[in-house]
């Protein structure tokens, strides 16, 4: 399968990027970037089994500055696409309010209303929009309307309006999973002082505590990845809202016991 990508030097798209490279489900995997940058090394030990089937050839970094057009040069790129894992991101403090709203809302929304048309002719499936929301995120109309917490207001008005492009239900063309961890357990601590601090310090708290509030970057990866090439088609139970459409934290720690790949 051919999948997308966007935000792969981050906290969650650098693993997700390392599950693609290892995924023998993925063909092909298109890589947004705003600039080019030097691919993972094969995984080490204790993560070697990542490594049985590394294949870096099959990623095509793709240089895009303005996320809200895709020229048809972009375009051409990334044509027999059929999913896409929505991965970019940045804090809402990082960045004017108007900014951090274009990136978290405008951005992906912009993107799912034009990678249908990248399917395949012969496809037999929609194609799989995979957005990383939040935790704070919520499907209760009030949140998006009302609430004071910028990251909250934004994750749901953003996760409703990818909802309301797969509109009438289900639509033949694009199908949206909005997947909310909670905090990510990034696999190596930041370069920024903030985020190193919370590594070092808050986060083994945090594991310590519950594992309620804590989702592992790199399992988090392989959750997106699974849902992306359609393993995850139907899945029901607990932490699974919206219709299944909406995958919490909870329903992420079980899809990976379910999986076999529990830490």
């Amino acid at each position: 399968m051919h999948i997308i990508l966007t935000g792969a030097t981050g906290t969650i798209g650098a693993p997700v990027l390392v599950h693609c490279i290892s995924s023998p489900l993925v063909t092909k995997l298109s890589v947004l970037t705003r600039r080019p940058f030097p691919l993972p090394p094969k995984p080490s030990p204790p993560l070697q089994t990542l490594g049985e089937h590394w294949d870096p050839n099959k990623v095509h970094l793709i240089t895009h500055q303005d996320y809200m057009s895709y020229p048809e040069d972009v375009l051409d790129k990334l044509r027999g696409a059929e999913a896409c894992i929505w991965a970019q991101g940045v804090g809402q403090f990082a960045v004017p309010k108007e900014t951090y709203i274009q990136i978290t809302h405008d951005y992906p929304l912009t993107a799912a209303r034009i990678f249908p048309s990248l399917l395949p002719p012969n496809s037999q499936n929609p194609f799989a929009f995979i957005h990383v929301s939040g935790a704070s995120a919520s499907s209760d109309p009030s949140v998006r309307t009302k609430s004071m917490n910028l990251y909250a207001k934004t994750k749901s008005q953003a996760e409703h309006s990818l909802l309301q492009l797969t509109l009438p239900a289900p639509n033949p063309q694009l199908k949206v999973i909005n997947v909310r961890p909670a905090y990510v357990d990034a696999l190596s601590p930041s370069p920024t002082l903030t985020k190193s601090f919370v590594h070092k310090v808050v986060a083994p708290v945090l594991r310590t505590v519950s594992k309620d509030i804590v989702t592992p970057a790199g399992l988090l990866a392989g959750v997106l990845v699974d849902f992306a090439v359609g393993l995850g088609e139907g899945i029901k139970g607990e932490g699974i809202e919206d219709g299944g459409v909406t995958i919490t934290n909870k329903a992420i720690r079980a899809w990976v016991v379910k999986s076999g790949n529990s830490p």
